[in-house]
């Protein structure tokens, strides 16, 4: 009877917690619902400021989603904040990397940054290599190394009951061989830029960037509001910053914000 009891109880404290926890998640999105619709349609009337506000609220409250992150680019993008345009819709395409919306959008806010001078020239197969990581999410990298896979197999499996190899498909699996490889090496780059490697976009109008973590240290170059940037390590007020064209100097931390 006793044992019988303990249990009744445990399990309205399971049932009651259960409760609890789908009517804190229930809240939570109901929260966020309303802040975004709230954020839009100050958006809609032109309220920037005000909008920019409720987008945060949302994101400080720890929901995330491309959406948020692409409406509030555009909302800083209204107000002429080039920087914290080019952020956010950095950080939406993490999420969403095959959005044509926000890759018009964030080409063209690229294309105001002040010092848009410095080209790095690469071959036409070097820059479609490096620009892969970008277009696919991991999730979506995953699928596609799965199904790769699994056709390897598929094809291998007919292979061993065929009187003799079919040369189409040793030809098709050389070809998804061939990707896989490509694929996993996107993958883990891409894995290694989002764990390892900080970038971040400069959000103030322009910064000396120096060659040391000092105010009268030599300036070594300037740069400007919407600049993305590498962040190799960070002392005190000041973080050590490579520029796009391997350029490497010092900058204090509050100019830029990570993506």
């Amino acid at each position: 009877m006793r044992r019988f009891c303990i249990f009744i109880i445990s399990l309205i404290l399971i049932l009651l917690y259960s409760s609890n926890s789908f009517s804190g998640e229930q809240y939570a999105k109901n929260f966020a619902y309303v802040n975004f619709t709230k954020a839009n349609s100050f958006y809609q009337q032109e309220k920037f400021k005000e909008a920019i506000k409720e987008y945060e609220k949302i994101i400080d409250a720890g929901f995330c989603s491309a959406n948020i992150y692409y409406n509030l680019g555009n909302t800083y993008f209204k107000i002429g904040s080039i920087g914290k345009a080019i952020l956010n819709y950095e950080r939406a395409r993490r999420l969403a990397p095959d959005d044509g919306d926000l890759l018009t959008n964030l080409e063209y806010a690229k294309s105001l940054i002040v010092d848009r001078s410095i080209r790095v020239s690469a071959p036409w197969f070097v820059e479609i290599i490096s620009r892969l990581p970008e277009r696919f999410s991991a999730g979506r990298l995953c699928q596609l190394l799965f199904t790769i896979n699994i056709s390897i197999f598929i094809i291998l499996t007919i292979n061993l009951f065929l009187s003799r190899p079919n040369r189409f498909f040793i030809f098709m699996t050389a070809v998804f061989l061939i990707t896989f490889i490509a694929g996993s090496v996107v993958l883990s780059k891409k894995a290694t830029t989002i764990n390892k490697r900080q970038e971040a976009v400069v959000i103030v109008s322009e910064i000396d960037c120096r060659f040391g973590p000092l105010d009268n240290a030599t300036v070594h170059f300037k740069l400007y509001e919407g600049s993305k940037i590498i962040i190799l390590k960070t002392e005190a007020d000041w973080s050590k910053i490579k520029r796009f064209d391997g350029k490497i100097g010092w900058i204090k931390k509050d100019s830029y914000e990570i993506i």
